[in-house]
């Protein structure tokens, strides 16, 4: 064995090995957990290039694959969209800024503080991610996982401080990077293993999701374009914190939702011969929308052009 393979070096690579498994596990077992097993595969991935570079192979390999140490930069916001749901790409656009940051540095002669401003700004990325993850968990489970993910960002930022303090040796490293690794893999076992009260809780939610969905189609309280989650927590029974529990458990915000209903409303209107002398304008409004520029936005959203082309093309005469 290579002289910079030791007990440790062999240990995480073990340890990032049962990391895949634990991915793969999970995205095929626990679909809803998707984003979570994206994250455990990026921390995998991470632990091969820290094994890669401990054991001094690291100058056998390309160079671009610097850019692993980026890694979470994608780890925080895909454990962030498991707990709460975010536009991901938005969040993800900081990896590929790491990236060219990154392959400039082959190419170009950078001072020193610049990479330390790059792992500043990493440090405060994770804490801000693991903070809002924390405040924003709204179940048994999200809580703790995100508590676990707060857990492995002290260990990240606790390597750093090692670092600039001058006080980093290998055996602070191994320790920090498998303190981290418990933590992460803590919460995989977790989502894989703790299966029985997380299905009583799922059980209980649908049902409970089920009565939101049919209340609020059956009234059409989405008409109503003064609509809050207050209304929703008078119409149903529920709390406030429930009706945003349930809304964001089906992968969307309560602005998403009831503005769905309403476009496929406005389409209904739109394509109905006893609207035709009604203009785009007030469709919008009849469908609950509170003004015509909201309209226009949500409907190209979802519908891929506006209102005025979705009419034209339905071949339903109207006024303008």
């Amino acid at each position: 064995m290579d002289a910079g393979w030791n007990f440790w070096t062999v240990l995480f690579l073990v340890i990032a090995g049962q990391g895949l498994l634990l991915s793969g596990l999970i995205y095929k077992q626990k679909p809803k957990f998707r984003y979570f097993s994206l994250s455990i595969l990026f921390f995998s991935f991470l632990l091969f290039y820290y094994v890669i570079f401990w054991s001094g192979n690291i100058q056998n390999m390309p160079r671009w694959m610097g850019i692993m140490m980026g890694l979470p930069y994608l780890i925080a916001p895909l454990m962030y969209r498991q707990i709460r749901t975010i536009v991901l790409w938005r969040h993800l656009l900081i990896f590929p800024l790491f990236m060219s940051f990154y392959l400039l540095t082959l190419l170009l002669s950078f001072p020193s503080w610049t990479f330390q401003l790059q792992a500043i700004i990493q440090c405060v990325f994770l804490l801000t991610y693991a903070t809002a993850a924390t405040l924003n968990a709204s179940t048994n489970i999200s809580r703790r996982i995100s508590w676990l993910f707060l857990g492995f960002t002290l260990a990240h930022l606790t390597y750093y401080i090692l670092v600039w303090t001058n006080i980093l040796t290998p055996l602070r490293d191994y320790f920090v990077s498998l303190t981290g690794a418990i933590f992460m893999y803590g919460s995989a076992y977790l989502v894989l293993f703790g299966k029985e009260k997380e299905d009583i809780r799922d059980d209980l939610q649908l049902k409970m999701r089920n009565i939101l969905i049919e209340r609020i189609e059956e009234e059409k309280l989405y008409l109503d374009n003064e609509l809050r989650l207050q209304s929703l927590s008078e119409a149903t029974g529920f709390s406030i914190h429930q009706i945003s529990e349930l809304i964001n458990s089906g992968g969307k915000n309560f602005a998403d939702l009831i503005n769905g209903y309403r476009v496929q409303e406005a389409r209904r209107l739109l394509r109905s011969l006893e609207a035709s002398h009604m203009s785009t304008t007030e469709i919008g409004y009849a469908a609950g929308f509170n003004n015509k520029s909201s309209f226009y936005k949500h409907f190209k959203k979802v519908t891929g052009e506006s209102p005025m082309q979705f009419r034209s093309r339905s071949n339903v005469a109207f006024s303008k």
